[in-house]
């Protein structure tokens, strides 16, 4: 997709004895084959810099497939699934419910993820992503609780572009990034955030966080901090990340957003990825506003980390002087790129078909860059203020997915030359004028500021999580603390 010089079968089964998975499995486990031709829905995928999987329908349950067993009062389910040259593999599961005696180990070539009652989410599961092209289910229960058990897989979502190092892209996603142009060097510049923390990028890097909605497409976000600083966990990101189109169309995909914790690298070392087994994550959420390509969510729960912080903001407009981004591109741990002179003002009207009047700080690269993945991820102002969320970037003909390395000589932004075009949070804030919105007379404004005091500025602050037990003292809770994790 370009726009001004920018970018932006139903499944059968058979059933095999091949396939190999990470750790041991307790019995021979037959493995079911499922046939779909992968190349048309990666080439419309392909479309989209932040999507990285497609979906596959898929259905089977505790009830309707895979083998029962029991030994010494325990009761076993097993099952696996391939879906042949698929790089990565997850699921998702609706109506489901398990005891809280019960265990879900799924295994896939590399990693093993281990499920509990709690991880299901109104009942639904959106799995972890595993790479290789193939799962094997292990549901171990009590006998006595196995009539509570209700585990209900509709779909797949099969991945053909690498969220991470370490995996080879689908061999069709490759010729296709081939035949735009041979390799040049662009991820060369790829900049870990570890060797770039300071004291003022520090409560914005532990606001930052990677996002995968219906474990398709791949995003980055920040929470985002209110006037009345009540430690409501809202989150700020792209709304083209609902379906991988500018404009978005689904904000129901809120209930499947998946957001990734503290995914880090040291610096010094290979980044690591969003494959990482051992991340925090967890899911769920309510889209709040829409408003141009701005998607404000709120998280179901507070966020399961001790360190999160609520990102400072600025509403009032003023010049962005250089700043910076921390963003998760292509999946890998977190990124950073730091903005050369002034941020340019920039409108754009119907900008990919969109009929909403698009309000943009573009901005040019002196350290890093960005791709795929970095899409939602803020613009953070010289006062360290979250000012705008990343909506796009400039085409680039490096099949890595990275966008162009910094000039020797960076050029300031001029409104014509920008690396990436940022949604102003100052335009949108109380605006309604995109009627595309879901969200109506909701303004980002009456989110943040809700007691309309008039406020356009707030700092950042950490995220506090209270474990309450029947013996803690009312009065010893604080003031601040008005979200609460009771135990």
């Amino acid at each position: 997709m370009v726009i001004n010089g920018r970018r932006w079968a139903f499944a059968c089964a058979l059933t095999i004895l091949v396939a190999t998975f990470a750790g041991p499995a307790s019995a021979a486990v037959r493995v079911h084959i499922v046939k779909s031709d992968l190349r048309p829905l990666i080439r419309a995928g392909a479309q989209s810099p932040v999507q990285f999987a497609v979906l596959v329908p898929y259905a089977v349950s505790t009830a309707t497939g895979g083998v029962w067993s029991s030994a010494a009062g325990t009761a076993t389910w097993n099952y696996a699934v391939q879906v042949p040259t698929a790089i990565s593999l997850s699921f998702h599961t609706i109506r489901s419910s398990l005891p809280r005696s019960a265990v879900l180990v799924v295994r896939g070539a590399s990693t093993t993820t281990s499920y509990k009652a709690r991880d299901l989410h109104r009942g639904d599961l959106w799995s972890r992503i595993q790479p290789g092209d193939a799962l094997q289910f292990e549901l171990s229960v009590p006998e006595i609780d196995r009539s509570k058990v209700a585990l209900n897989v509709i779909s797949l979502q099969a991945g053909y572009r690498a969220i991470g190092p370490g995996v080879q892209e689908h061999p069709y996603y490759r010729q296709l990034k081939e035949q735009e142009a041979q390799a040049s060097g662009n991820a060369s510049c790829v900049t870990n955030y570890e060797c770039e923390v300071t004291p003022g990028d520090t409560a914005p890097g532990a606001a930052t966080v990677g996002l995968v909605i219906e474990n398709l497409y791949q995003c980055t976000g920040a929470l985002i901090n209110n006037v009345p600083q009540d430690n409501t966990p809202h989150l700020l990101t792209a709304r083209h990340c609902e379906t991988g189109k500018l404009g978005g169309g689904n904000p129901g995909a809120a209930s499947s957003v998946t957001v990734y914790w503290d995914a880090i690298t040291p610096c010094g070392s290979a980044l690591g990825s969003l494959y990482d087994p051992g991340i925090p994550m967890q899911t769920g959420a309510q889209t709040v506003v829409e408003q141009q390509d701005t998607w404000l969510l709120l998280l179901d729960d507070n966020p399961i980390v001790s360190d999160a912080q609520l990102a400072g903001f600025d509403a009032s407009g003023g010049p962005v002087q250089g700043g910076y981004t921390i963003h998760h591109a292509e999946g890998a741990d977190k990124q950073y790129t730091h903005w050369f002179g002034q941020a340019a003002a920039v409108q754009d009207s119907g900008v990919l078909g969109v009929t909403y009047l698009s309000d943009f700080w573009e901005t040019v690269n002196a350290v890093g860059n960005i791709g795929p993945g970095a899409s939602g991820s803020g613009l953070f102002d010289q006062n360290n203020h979250l000012v705008g969320s990343l909506t796009l970037g400039r085409k680039t003909s490096d099949p890595s997915g990275y966008e162009s390395c910094p000039a020797p000589s960076p050029p300031t932004p001029n409104g014509s030359n920008g690396v990436a075009d940022f949604t102003s949070l100052a335009a949108v804030w109380k605006s309604t004028a995109d009627s595309t919105s879901s969200t109506g007379n909701t303004t980002v404004k009456s989110a943040l500021d809700p007691n309309n005091t008039g406020t356009l500025a707030a700092a950042s602050a950490p995220v506090v999580n209270i474990q309450l037990s029947a013996s803690t003292p009312a009065s010893s809770i604080g003031t601040a603390a008005v979200k609460l994790v009771v135990a």
